[in-house]
């Protein structure tokens, strides 16, 4: 199952041009003008046998360069099958559109974007490789933290971008109080609530700064305020529907445990069904992945 941080990433630049200007800008050093962003199929199934996609695809009008796709990937860890789809993948979106494919890899680890950088190629025997590939990578390094107030209000989707790389760095409560300030200088409210919701699902993995932002959603400004009680709102309607949500993500917690071959105690076990906070379950099943004690689990 797709993690909250995972989604957040990889949802963060669609419909966005701003944004997408933004972290090219950053992670490769060109300044773009995105004038179109349209999100198309991420299918790049050539035989049947096969299945290969990537977790968005996007065609992009770049002012006075024209039509470039645009492949988005959000990577937690390092993933050595991708070192062989990747290229696959490029390959074929190149040949389907005939123009120039970008592939962009988000990452809140630099140990993953150091990887994720590349080059990947096969080489043989001491002969060069033919095909190299070297993804564009949008890591802790290209996107620095910005806890400037006066920087994050010149530069929006910048701040947005630093929040969602570095959210769990020791930086983000500075980065947070920023975008708050920078937010409230943006008069478009939809586009205000789908970064808070951005923002705050890439801070799973950091419970204090998860708290912090939760606050600032609620008390900083009408615009917080509204978007935080509309979520209060549909939470309360379907209580029911989340205290049943909460059990079966208990239960595939455990389910991951044992098959993974980690013994859970009966402490263990009664703090996992007795958890009612969803986003913890998630945080857990996250975590849940690489441990091999379960005293790992609650660090």
């Amino acid at each position: 199952m797709p993690s909250p941080i995972h989604e957040a990433l990889h949802h963060a630049l669609r419909d966005d041009p701003d944004l997408i200007g933004s972290v090219l800008r950053h992670a490769a050093g060109v300044n773009l003008t995105v004038l179109t962003a349209e999100e198309i199929t991420n299918d790049a199934t050539s035989i049947q046998v096969t299945e290969r996609r990537c977790d968005t695809v996007m065609r992009l009008e770049i002012k006075g360069h024209g039509t470039v796709i645009l492949l988005v990937e959000s990577q937690t860890k390092r993933d050595p099958d991708k070192e062989t789809v990747w290229p696959q993948v490029v390959a074929h979106f190149q040949d389907k559109y005939d123009c120039p494919v970008v592939l962009l890899v988000i990452t809140q680890h630099e140990s993953t974007a150091a990887w994720a950088r590349g080059p990947f190629s096969r080489s043989f025997a001491g002969l060069p490789a033919s095909l190299a590939l070297f993804p564009t990578v949008a890591g802790p390094v290209t996107i620095p933290p910005i806890t400037d107030p006066v920087q994050a209000r010149t530069d929006i989707p910048g701040v947005v971008l630093s929040a969602l790389v570095n959210g769990s760095s020791k930086d983000a409560p500075g980065i947070l109080e920023a975008l708050k300030d920078a937010l409230n200088t943006l008069g478009e409210e939809e586009r205000v609530a789908r970064y808070a919701g951005l923002v705050q699902a890439s801070l799973q993995n950091n419970p204090i700064a998860l708290a912090l932002w939760e606050d600032i959603m609620s008390t900083s400004t009408q615009r917080f305020v509204s978007t935080a009680e509309a979520r209060g709102e549909a939470r309360g309607e379907a209580r029911g529907e989340a205290r049943g949500e909460v059990r079966g993500e208990a239960k595939a917690l455990l389910l991951m445990l044992e098959t993974r071959g980690v013994t859970v105690t009966d402490e263990a076990r009664e703090r996992i069904t007795g958890c009612e906070d969803l986003r913890q379950i998630e945080a857990w099943i996250v975590r849940a992945q690489s441990i091999t004690a379960i005293d790992e689990l609650f660090d």
